[in-house]
């Protein structure tokens, strides 16, 4: 019984047979990396989609912001025209 086992024990550990674990392994460890390797860049790309909706939201957001600033600075300038006009036609008007 004990030459029985030594024998299959031997059997096991062939040159072939660790050659075919080894391979075994690595395709394991390939697809396994490959796996974490595709999700990872899939959550990048949706993290990358959502950073750029945000950020063309963001842009539009800021170009209302500037819209509404320019018109206000045009307003109060044409307002400063109007006024430094009538003020300026009084002044002449008292000093002639």
């Amino acid at each position: 019984m004990a030459t029985k086992n030594k024998k299959s024990v031997t059997k096991f550990f062939t040159v072939e047979n660790a050659f075919d674990a080894v391979s075994l392994v690595n395709t394991i460890a390939l697809s396994t990396t490959e796996k974490v390797f595709v999700k990872g860049f899939e959550v990048i790309e949706n993290w990358q989609t959502s950073t750029d909706k945000l950020l063309k939201k963001g842009f539009k957001f800021s170009a209302k912001q500037h819209d509404a600033a320019f018109d206000m600075l045009d307003e109060a300038k044409e307002k400063a025209v109007k006024t430094f006009k009538k003020v300026s036609k009084k002044v002449n008007r008292k000093s002639a």
